[in-house]
């Protein structure tokens, strides 16, 4: 795996089949690198489909197809991507598939936002700490269920270190709606602190 100038990780050439590394050197390869992805993107990837409100079952099982694809993709030799966004579009789309076939998405009840929101919270601070950041969270969440669904998984997707373009191919819409979106939703949470 190599890093662009953004920062993101994309396929490294020695994937490809040429005869200059044998068939198991570069299937070592490729199993460490989707499994260092794994371990970075994982709590990232099974959060936003948390806030997609996927039930943690399916948001695992949704993560793992997701990385099963990737691996699949690089061992047919697929083209050079941006692993990072392409892991979560695609994780993005089987649960929208999943959401039309099933009822399995959680209500957006104060439990089920507490259960997203406690894998924000830092282990290391005080209760009462805690319980402002808690306070915090409970205002932000009614704020975000005034936004549109775009709006949400745009906001969602930012906070996760995503870049404008790479919001934009996993929701398959424009950059300047991503950042129309964006910058109104901004706006919205910002009112009235």
């Amino acid at each position: 795996m190599r890093e662009r100038d953004e920062g993101c990780a994309y396929v490294d050439d020695s994937f490809s089949g040429g005869q200059s590394i044998s068939n198991d050197l570069r299937m070592a390869r490729l199993r460490e690198t989707v499994t260092a992805l794994y371990d970075q993107l994982h709590k990232p990837v099974y959060r936003y489909l948390l806030w997609m409100r996927v039930r943690p079952q399916e948001a695992e099982e949704i993560l793992q197809e997701s990385f099963l694809r990737l691996f699949s993709h690089l061992h047919a030799e697929g083209p050079n991507i941006n692993m990072r966004a392409w892991v979560y579009r695609v994780a993005h789309n089987l649960a929208c598939s999943h959401a039309r076939k099933q009822k399995f998405l959680l209500e957006a009840s104060p439990e089920n936002w507490h259960q997203l929101c406690s894998s924000f919270v830092d282990s290391s601070t005080g209760p009462e700490e805690a319980l402002l950041q808690k306070e915090r969270l409970e205002r932000l969440h009614a704020k975000v269920l005034q936004l549109s669904q775009l709006q949400q998984s745009c906001v969602r997707l930012r906070l996760e270190g995503l870049r404008y373009h790479e919001i934009a191919e996993i929701l398959n819409t424009s950059v300047s709606s991503v950042a129309g979106s964006l910058r109104y939703a901004i706006g919205k949470l910002c009112e009235n602190r």
